[in-house]
């Protein structure tokens, strides 16, 4: 069995430390936020990933996943205007490409703000975010990432696909 844990777990002064621990316990995954490497996203780059890439391999890791890749962008919205959805689409685009360096396969999107669904009818959410996560899918396939829908319950905010079978339907 593979076994990943989030860099979310931890400070960045804490890696060195975190890293021994994980690997004694047979964690060879890191499943990265792409701002705990990248504050703000300043400096997410091809070369940067590739170095972070080679840094995490050194210490015997691999990047399977990134996670919280909207994280510091409340301004993106999947129901959002166009131009947020154009945003969006290219964050999403940008995202795809550095983890394609860092080797990673899959991002999640999570991010219960950026996909609040407003006024909309739970019919016309499913709609019209079906029709933004196709196109997203499709930004991220050109990167041979795929883009994973995780769903999140109402407690965090979430008021589309907040439940396992909503976003089975999307994907669906």
């Amino acid at each position: 069995m593979k076994l990943s844990v989030s860099n979310i777990a931890w400070n960045i002064e804490e890696e060195q430390e975190i890293f021994d621990i994980l690997l004694s316990n047979g964690v060879t995954g890191i499943e990265v936020a792409p701002t705990k490497i990248w504050p703000e996203w300043k400096g997410a780059d091809r070369k940067q990933a590739l170095i972070t890439k080679q840094n995490y391999q050194n210490q015997g890791f691999v990047i399977p996943a990134l996670q919280a890749i909207l994280f510091a962008k409340p301004e993106m919205k999947v129901f959002g205007e166009s131009h947020s959805q154009i945003e969006l689409l290219a964050h999403l685009e940008r995202v795809a490409s550095l983890a394609s360096v860092l080797g990673a396969e899959i991002m999640v999107f999570g991010s219960p703000k950026n996909r609040d669904s407003g006024d909309l009818s739970s019919e016309q959410a499913f709609v019209n975010g079906a029709d933004f996560f196709q196109r997203a899918g499709a930004v991220c396939a050109k990167s041979n990432v795929k883009l994973c829908l995780e769903p999140n319950p109402s407690v965090y905010g979430c008021n589309f696909m907040t439940r396992w079978y909503e976003v089975f339907e999307m994907v669906k």
